[in-house]
């Protein structure tokens, strides 16, 4: 046997011996018997192969991404129509065990509801939207039932129209995050387009409606925040005759 050829075969081998007390070894021996048929290229294509394998799809995290398939394939924004029927379908891919549980972060319009295909690698959002707007989500699969495990996960935007009845405001500058001194204050702004526009500022993270500010200034584009000793998290929501719009979620962090 030529000499390279040799220190080739004995590295294999050593490799082989490494992996055999573990479960690699399962899935490297069956293929190690079809090397006596292959070519010399063929066995540098699969010991690539082999190795990636190894590694790469593991778990429900790394090389795994979700992907829309409808109504609108491989976007981000899903759009539709208020008073219409919605089907938001998307799955994950790159991963050989399917989620054991989906998860959506952010408030979704009314009228829609997650499905939660637990154990299936395409989940939905379905239902009658009654509520004009655009709204920010994530979507988040686990490895394991109860949002256990290994996740990964994409944002998209739901956007509702309304039908032609007024367009939707837009925000044209989120508002920004900052860091103070305990016991100041700080004021946010947000820029938006749009005809009879409202706002509405709230605490906490966006989309979830249950903090409102019931200050002057948080019904206003700029907001005035209280003199703040811990960090707090605040959005607005920009609001007209053609539904709402939510703000990303912005952090005033205080240090001594």
């Amino acid at each position: 046997m030529h000499r390279k050829a040799r220190q080739f075969f004995s590295k294999l081998g050593s490799l082989l011996l490494l992996f055999q007390r573990t479960p690699i070894v399962q899935m490297i021996l069956p293929e190690a018997r079809v090397l006596g048929t292959s070519g010399m290229g063929e066995l540098a294509k699969w010991s690539v192969a082999s190795v990636v394998g190894l590694c790469a799809f593991d778990s429900i995290a790394g090389a795994s991404t979700i992907t829309q398939l409808q109504p609108t394939p491989g976007s981000l924004t899903v759009n539709a129509t208020q008073n219409k029927s919605l089907a938001f379908v998307f799955q994950v891919t790159g991963v050989d065990s399917r989620p054991g549980s989906w998860q959506i972060i952010g408030a979704l319009p009314n009228g829609l509801n997650h499905n939660n295909a637990a154990f299936n690698s395409v989940d939905s959002i379905s239902g009658i939207p009654t509520q004009a707007g655009s709204f920010p989500i994530t979507v988040k699969a686990w490895e394991f039932s109860g949002f256990a495990g290994p996740s990964t996960s994409k944002a998209f935007t739901i956007v509702v129209g309304n039908g032609g009845i007024a367009p939707l405001p837009t925000i044209t500058k989120q508002p920004a995050s900052f860091t103070i001194k305990t016991g100041n204050f700080v004021t946010l702004s947000v820029t938006a387009s749009g005809t009879g526009l409202t706002y509405q500022w709230y605490k906490g993270a966006s989309g979830i409606t249950t903090r409102p500010i019931l200050t002057a200034s948080a019904k206003t584009a700029a907001y005035k925040t209280p003199i703040l000793t811990t960090t707090s998290k605040y959005w607005v929501q920009v609001k007209n005759a053609g539904g709402t719009v939510n703000s990303n979620t912005v952090t005033v962090k205080v240090t001594p």
